[in-house]
């Protein structure tokens, strides 16, 4: 699953429907500059608007994707610009998140492998207790914060059986390794 948008907060949650379901918040009436979405190979992609539409200035819609509890995709991939994102509740194989100007949070038992990559933007990765990491931080301008005490290694940190491998990339960001 790819999800390119362009403005405004980008959420994705699980929920307790055996489909996927999206939506986004606005008053906008023209199409060309509301969501559009394709499934293209097997693969759902959700565009902030048309292809090929110039995006109008200062526009913002927060966008809400709910993924059913119990399926487990292969990828999710998200890209973000002036909005931050929020992975909670759902599981993916694979999780892969860029953004600019927005902060980035994933929460506990998301995914096994997560690759972060931000301009001007914090990350928090939440991890549930008995859940073990690796975490690999490359900032230009950031710190770590960890709740957990993790063993720091050159610019790894671990914590645990560390089950779940996390590489986190930013510009002018700090990363916040959480308990559950």
């Amino acid at each position: 699953m790819l999800i390119d948008w362009v403005g405004g907060a980008v959420t994705v949650v699980a929920g307790d429907r055996e489909e996927i379901s999206f939506e986004e918040t606005t008053g906008e009436t023209d199409e060309k500059y509301r969501l559009h979405y394709a499934v293209i190979r097997g693969e759902l992609k959700i565009r902030y608007q048309a292809s090929g539409v110039s995006t109008k200035e200062n526009f913002v819609k927060p966008l809400i994707v709910t993924l059913p509890r119990e399926k487990l995709f292969t990828s999710l991939k998200i890209d973000s610009v002036n909005g931050n994102v929020s992975v909670s509740g759902c599981k993916t194989e694979e999780l892969e998140i860029d953004s600019v100007n927005a902060g980035v949070t994933v929460g506990a038992g998301v995914s096994r492998r997560i690759e972060i990559d931000t301009v001007n933007g914090n990350v928090n990765l939440t991890f549930a207790d008995g859940e073990g990491f690796r975490v690999k931080f490359d900032a230009v301008n950031g710190s770590v914060s960890d709740s957990f005490g993790a063993t720091r290694e050159g610019d790894e940190y671990g914590y645990g059986s560390r089950e779940i491998y996390a590489e986190v990339d930013t510009v002018n960001g700090n990363l916040s390794l959480n308990r559950a």
